[in-house]
């Protein structure tokens, strides 16, 4: 803890000096980078304003890695859901991920993949303003290009706009149909209560969908 402390100190009293001639953004950013060495989920910065790219994805373990599929997307790009995402403006998504790495608070690499994964969390990939300090995106850039494989292994680019983070709710969006996905966990919502055994897996699934107090 010690040592983690002094590193911090050291960046702090490195990033003082250039605060003139840094913007506001890209001082929160440099801060978010320092919090982010804590390792600590709770230690990040919520960056009011933020611009967002109207796309969000969920995290499927396939074939010993991570992929990214296309869970919301902006209406009127139903062909991009459940697609899985290739890359950003043609940075591939590996390299993507190690780009947003070290501004994203995490205690292990299951964190890490939730918070990128999107749902306009801080370091997710749908973040205008991490994408832009990563070089992903140019530094004026309102508009992304996301490289997606569908499921029939073609390629598919979709290039959105980003918003506000307020705008977002009040967007027209298409979502992944969850209970084919997950017919487990997405099903039986008009019971209080909901068990399903999987005894290969030595295992119980339970939801409560409600209780009284």
């Amino acid at each position: 803890m010690k040592i983690i402390s002094m590193i911090l100190i050291c960046e702090i009293n490195a990033l003082i000096p250039r605060i003139p001639e840094l913007t506001d953004t890209e001082i929160l950013y440099k801060l978010q980078r320092i919090l982010a060495l804590l390792r600590d989920a709770h230690a990040s910065l919520i960056i009011d304003n933020g611009t967002y790219f109207p796309i969000c994805f969920e995290p499927f373990y396939e074939e010993d890695e991570w992929v990214y599929r296309v869970s919301f997307i902006l209406d009127g790009n139903e062909d991009a859901v459940m697609c899985t995402l290739a890359g950003i403006n043609s940075i591939p998504v590996a390299e993507v991920i190690q780009r947003i790495r070290p501004y994203v608070s995490y205690e292990n690499e299951q964190f890490l993949v939730d918070q990128v994964s999107g749902y306009y969390h801080p370091g997710s990939i749908a973040e205008a303003e991490l994408l832009r300090v990563c070089g992903i995106i140019g530094a004026d850039d309102k508009e992304a290009t996301y490289n997606l494989i569908t499921q029939t292994g073609k390629s598919l680019d979709v290039t959105l706009r980003s918003f506000n983070v307020d705008q977002i709710p009040h967007l027209d969006m298409v979502e992944m149909p969850h209970l084919f996905v997950y017919p487990s966990i997405y099903r039986n919502y008009e019971t209080s209560y909901f068990y399903e055994m999987y005894p290969e897996e030595n295992m119980v699934y339970v939801r409560v969908n409600e209780f009284e107090i």
